[in-house]
């Protein structure tokens, strides 16, 4: 019998020994992330890394447009890609559960029966020499037995699978929010594509007409001998230049629309966007601050992240190879002839012990698995670092198009109000009889290609400030921007 003092040192020898967790403790990556970005002014406060993302809600609501809202919760809950990038995130999740499993004992139950009998069993003993005690019968063999086995953990092996199966389900979370905002993004720009189309066909259309009326008018001034042919000639290239324009832009509207068709799920077919007249564009707000949460808010950089902690968790798991293994095994049941009498003390049959290995000689290839793990690591902290360091190029390329392209809006904007004085200038002097049906024409075209410049330069401003609020994370950062326009001077 052992006595109470050794059953708790051989306890407290067990607790030591399942603390010896081998590997390394994990620590993020150091990272040098700037105070601040050089563009637009704005000031964005240190993060730290490895944090959860952030997920404040519908950011795409800031650009105040239901039925751009519609099409983006259609797309998130029909869209393939986020099917599947979803249900690797389940597969992740299963296999910690699977590698958490390791570290609890394994019970079976086991029911076997047998009936056998002797090759001579027909023949006759008494007819053979020696063969004369052979008895003619048949064996039965009942067997009902449960058996018990346990791996402990005592390195730390298990643990350490588990932690890196649980980073690795946190990094597959993470692509899957990553892939949502990719797909809302797309999703928004190509709503915001079809929109300045809409736009673009409506004036190219008024610029067809109006380089008609020149063609036809320099054809009459040809006939009465007031224009050369070389004028007729340009008139026409003019007329064929803008309907080519003219049907490259229907050509782009029909693929925005059959890809805003896929990006919803649908099939280009069954997927229709009519025309919205008297659409404006908005673009949200550029704050002068923003919280320290938004590149935290980046999936792609929380998943790089927890690849980096999965691979860390994967040394410890390459080293503990090192280690003795130790196992407990217990079985127990009942064996006999038949079922009647089974379950009584004659038949019971039992075993218990532990089994100690360890690997004296193996070629090299625990050092080998040690040295893959160790380099697996590097290059995911590599990738983690390449990760921020594209996050903030991103951001910083977003915030200089914005910014530039709000510039180029604005003056785009300037030259409509010019050319929209210059042509109610010329249709005054027309009615005076000062300007001519043609001088008339010219302006209405200038004003139709300004006009067109204006709606493009909002819509490519729009477009950009998508780029940004994905490039920032998306909702953490729209969330927090002022709704409404860039500037109010639109």
């Amino acid at each position: 019998m052992i006595h109470a003092p050794v059953r708790l040192a051989g306890l407290v020898m067990l607790a030591c020994l399942a603390a010896c967790t081998v590997g390394p403790a994990y620590r993020p990556p150091a990272l040098e992330t700037p105070a601040s970005f050089k563009d637009a002014g704005v000031t964005w406060n240190r993060v730290t890394p490895g944090a959860a993302v952030v997920d404040d809600g519908p950011w795409w609501k800031a650009y105040g447009d239901p039925a751009l809202n519609a099409l983006v919760a259609r797309s998130l809950a029909a869209n393939p890609a986020i099917e599947q990038a979803e249900a690797n995130w389940r597969q992740a999740l299963a296999a910690v559960g699977e590698a958490r499993a390791a570290a609890w004992p394994a019970l079976g139950l086991g029911v076997s029966g047998s009936r056998s009998s002797n090759a001579l069993r027909q023949v006759d003993p008494a007819g053979l020499p020696g063969l004369e005690g052979l008895t003619d019968g048949v064996t039965t063999r009942v067997a009902v037995q449960a058996n018990a086995s346990w791996e402990p953990d005592v390195w730390g092996s298990v643990r350490q699978q588990t932690i890196a199966a649980g980073a690795t389900a946190d990094a597959s979370g993470a692509t899957a929010s990553a892939q949502r905002l990719s797909i809302a993004g797309t999703v928004i720009s190509t709503y915001l594509s079809i929109r300045q189309l809409d736009i673009d066909l409506e004036l190219l259309g008024r610029q067809v007409a109006l380089y008609r009326a020149l063609r036809d008018t320099s054809e009459a001034a040809h006939a009465l001998g007031g224009a050369s042919f070389d004028d007729v000639l340009a008139a026409r290239n003019r007329l064929d230049q803008a309907t080519t324009a003219l049907t490259t832009a229907r050509i782009s509207r029909e693929q925005a629309e059959h890809a805003l068709a896929v990006l919803c799920g649908s099939a280009p077919a069954a997927f229709s966007l009519e025309p919205q007249a008297g659409y404006r564009f908005v673009t949200p707000a550029v704050p002068a601050t923003l919280p320290s949460d938004v590149l935290r808010a980046r999936p792609d950089i929380a998943a790089a992240e927890r690849q980096v902690a999965a691979a860390n968790a994967q040394v410890g798991v390459a080293q503990a190879a090192w280690f003795p293994t130790i196992q407990l095994t217990a079985s127990g049941g009942y064996q006999g002839s038949s079922l009647a009498h089974l379950f009584s003390a004659p038949h019971e049959i039992w075993s218990l012990g532990p089994q100690l290995a360890v690997t004296l000689f193996d070629g090299g290839a625990r050092r080998s698995r040690v040295a893959q793990a160790k380099a697996g690591y590097d290059s995911a902290a590599a990738g983690y670092r390449q990760a921020v360091l594209a996050a903030m190029q991103e951001v910083e390329d977003d915030l200089s198009a914005l910014n530039h392209l709000g510039e180029q809006r604005r003056i785009q904007g300037d030259v409509l109000a010019r050319q929209a004085t210059l042509l109610a200038n010329r249709r005054a002097q027309h009615a005076a009889g000062t300007a001519s049906a043609n001088d008339v024409l010219a302006d209405e075209l200038s004003e139709a290609v300004a006009r067109k410049n204006a709606a493009d330069a909002q819509a490519q401003e729009a477009m950009a400030s998508v780029k940004l609020w994905v490039a920032a994370g998306g909702a953490t950062a729209a969330t927090k921007i002022a709704r409404g326009r860039l500037d109010t001077d639109r």
